[in-house]
């Protein structure tokens, strides 16, 4: 009867990176020095307005502290390292949220794919040595 510990231990570590390597459905960059909530120069990366990895030039509005749209609206600004805001995200933070694997912010060693790998790889390290230890140790 006891023996279904260990067994069930491994599966929580399994089942737990889902929910650490999340990746957030909708976020849009922070927009320093002003207050970006209704802000429409959000340029959008597909029809449904989820995710938005760039913005067109903003000022704030000296009265509201509101981002509004500069004057010159040809000016495109990237956020491929944040700060991104994060609406309706249930977690505080994951692994991609953490490391800002968002927005083509991806090399070989940062993205959610690897990640996962490397953690699945750090359990199956972990239980051979876990397994020497004991059979050594009792």
């Amino acid at each position: 009867l006891l023996l279904w510990f260990p067994a069930a231990a491994g599966g929580i570590h399994v089942l737990m990176y889902s929910f650490t390597g999340l990746v957030p459905d909708n976020f849009r960059c922070d927009i320093q020095g002003c207050n970006s909530t209704g802000y429409e120069g959000f340029i959008y990366q597909d029809e449904n307005r989820k995710e938005s990895c760039s913005y067109y030039q903003a000022r704030a509005d000296p009265n509201t502290g509101l981002c509004t749209r500069s004057s010159n609206d040809t000016v495109v600004i990237r956020c491929t390292n944040g700060p991104y805001i994060f609406d309706n995200f249930v977690f505080d933070e994951t692994t991609v949220t953490k490391f800002n694997l968002l927005c083509d912010n991806e090399n070989f060693i940062q993205n959610v794919a690897f990640t996962g790998s490397a953690y699945m790889f750090g359990l199956m390290v972990g239980s051979f040595i876990a397994g020497y230890c004991s059979d050594k140790f009792g």
